[in-house]
């Protein structure tokens, strides 16, 4: 998944929204459209990815391998004072899942999938001595993920460290330096929670789907909360792109369409275009030459760089977009190499990384332990995946 996925599924979103029936059809959105992080991240978070989902086979799987996973990451989304409103939650949502028809088993197969992807982000590796190999810096972390998806430890973290790659006609076994190892780590948690909600998002759909004709339905657009950290990277420009992209749908059709009733009516009315306010910031990302369309360029030439990168985006749009700006120096704050002024406020950004970022690859070799994995979920998420080279 990359800069042109988030183009692709915010534009598709927003199209089948303006279409009569929409959601009386009952159409479950892909998440794709905001990127997913790798979730080395706070408490908040991973509350917020749903910690409290797997809190029921606490009570039905008592051995200690299913209380091992299933008490460590509910505990870690809890907060004082909250059990019970969170113990609601839980309770609508199991009856949600099964009254949308998925099995017990893949409803274990979803709560252990999410729980591994969370459990991703926590997985730490090391330089060995006097190499730039990789090697895991302890197993503690692995071992639990393996376990949620059905694979032994020991394998995946070899095909980490150690994947088998195609030279010529021969696969020969290739070392990875910590980078390129938490760079695919990072890569593939993504690639299984994006193919586990979308076989969610098509399963809903066919459960909920009618023929019956529809002439009325009510929408409810969901705007992702905006990002302003300290240090913002790729993943905070996908997020905060398609939030834009959200805010203009909504501003244009609810507030214009809003305006011309009120003309229709005869109101006095001094006509306002919300959506003009985001038109620039919208552009210089997705339009021919905007940050993604020159990030994918460079994807594509070998001695590309975040140099270069940045070296392109400055002299494109630095005194030439008013939507961009070189950032100004902030005493301890993280470098920025360029500045976006965004509907909700101006970010800087940090462009470090984002090329390997944008191609996001795929480990061939764990793809392949997935593909045999006792998690049968896991096993027919990836059982048509043809290659991991290029796969996003």
């Amino acid at each position: 998944m990359n800069c042109c996925s988030v183009l692709e599924n915010s534009t598709g979103l927003l199209n089948k929204a303006k279409q009569p029936g929409f959601l009386a059809q009952c159409y479950a959105g892909s998440p794709s459209s905001v990127r997913l992080r790798r979730i080395s991240c706070t408490q908040k978070r991973r509350q917020r990815l749903a910690f409290r989902r797997v809190s029921d086979f606490q009570s039905r799987e008592r051995n200690k391998k299913e209380e091992a996973w299933a008490k460590v990451s509910v505990e870690v989304g809890r907060k004082q004072g909250h059990q019970e409103k969170q113990g609601h939650q839980q309770e609508f949502m199991t009856t949600a899942i099964d009254i949308l028809g998925f099995t017990a088993e893949e409803k274990q197969g979803i709560y252990k999938l999410t729980g591994a992807v969370i459990h991703h982000g926590s997985m730490k590796f090391k330089q060995k001595q006097r190499e730039e190999q990789a090697e895991p810096d302890g197993t503690e972390v692995a071992d639990k993920i393996a376990y949620l998806l059905g694979l032994n430890s020991a394998d995946m973290l070899k095909a980490l460290c150690y994947p088998r790659v195609k030279v010529g006609n021969e696969m020969v076994t290739k070392g990875q330096t910590v980078p390129q190892v938490n760079n695919a780590v990072s890569a593939l948690c993504k690639s299984i929670y994006e193919k586990m909600f979308l076989w969610m998002v098509i399963r809903i759909n066919e459960m909920l789907d009618t023929k019956q004709p529809r002439q009325y339905f009510i929408g409810v657009l969901d705007i992702a909360g905006f990002e302003i950290f300290d240090f913002n990277s790729l993943e905070q420009l996908c997020i905060n792109f398609t939030n834009e992209k959200l805010q203009q749908f909504f501003n244009h059709h609810m507030f214009v369409l809003e305006q011309e009733e009120y003309k229709k009516e005869g109101i006095i009315w001094e006509f306002i275009d919300f959506g003009m306010d985001l038109a620039a910031c919208i552009e210089l990302i997705e339009k021919p030459m905007g940050i993604f369309s020159i990030l994918e360029e460079e994807c594509m030439f070998p001695k590309a760089s975040d140099t270069s990168f940045k070296n392109k985006l400055h002299d494109q749009h630095l005194g030439k977009t008013k939507a961009f700006e070189k950032p100004k120096p902030k005493k301890g704050a993280p470098e920025a190499h360029f500045s976006l002024v965004h509907y909700a406020g101006t970010v800087d950004y940090n462009i470090a990384g984002w090329l390997d970022k944008n191609k996001d690859p795929l480990n061939d070799s764990v793809i392949q332990l997935y593909q045999k994995a006792s998690n049968k979920l896991l096993a027919f998420l990836y059982a048509k995946h043809g290659g991991a080279e290029g796969e996003k």
